[in-house]
């Protein structure tokens, strides 16, 4: 009877250690299935990190802007510069030439420059910039404010008159996501009365260039116009006024 207790106490001892057994087996099977499914989290995680660090680099944290090279247009150069100048005052906020306008690169042909080293809040203000290769090849001017803050600008591929110098060329370069009607290469009437651009500066109109023209002595003027396009004083007025979308009215008036 005694050698039968034994018996059953050793069989109930052995299923209860084969209980606990199965129970730790169940445990360690789902901490593996845990461990597996960390890592493939964490793989998917850090493939979309780096993805995502990968995208900051050519569009923008902080106060940065960006310029996105075009190698089959600009090659054969060390850096890419930016140039900003206060359009209202026409002071330039960075000299043209100047080391201070250097990028950096920041690989996959992204350049990027941080405007808060500038001191200037593009929030306020009216200012307009370019891009260069080594401050020889150059876009054309290019509207910027607040909204193109940690946007990118690129070269559309076409080229315009330099609006300084008609016997030079600047490549057309436009934001990616800002704005076109207000940050865009502005409208402007080149050194010989050709009209270039896009976006009107704010306070302007095709009216008020068209004034402006007729009474600056800047490059940007009648007087200046007519020394160079072999056209007089009312044929300039005349096809500058056109180009504009203006008519007949609008010239008699303006040159009143």
């Amino acid at each position: 009877m005694f050698k039968k207790i034994i018996s059953i106490v050793l069989a109930v001892m052995l299923v209860a250690s084969m209980a606990v057994m199965a129970v730790y087996a169940a445990d360690d099977s789902a901490a593996v299935g845990a461990n597996s499914d960390s890592e493939a989290v964490g793989a998917a995680d850090g493939d979309s990190v780096g993805a995502d660090s990968g995208d900051d680099s050519s569009v923008g944290a902080g106060n940065k802007v960006y310029f996105e090279v075009n190698p089959s247009l600009w090659k054969n150069y060390k850096t890419i510069t930016f140039f900003l100048v206060d359009h209202t005052t026409g002071d330039q906020i960075i000299t043209w030439g100047s080391k201070k306008g250097n990028m950096t690169d920041e690989g996959n042909n992204i350049w990027s420059y941080d405007i808060d080293k500038l001191g200037v809040d593009l929030n306020s203000g009216v200012y307009g910039c370019n891009f260069t290769a080594d401050w020889n090849a150059q876009t054309c001017d290019l509207i910027i404010g607040g909204p193109c803050i940690g946007d990118t600008a690129s070269l559309t591929g076409d080229m315009v008159e330099n609006n300084v110098d008609s016997n030079k060329t600047s490549y057309v370069v436009k934001w990616k996501n800002a704005d076109q009607s207000k940050y865009a290469p502005p409208m402007q009437i080149t050194s010989i009365g050709n009209v270039i651009g896009q976006a009107y500066w704010p306070g302007d109109d095709a009216y008020s260039m068209l004034v402006n023209f007729i009474k600056s002595d800047g490059k940007d003027g009648l007087a200046n116009a007519i020394k160079f396009n072999g056209k007089t004083e009312q044929q300039t007025i005349d096809d500058t006024a056109i180009a504009l979308g203006l008519g007949q009215d609008d010239i008699e008036k303006a040159i009143k």
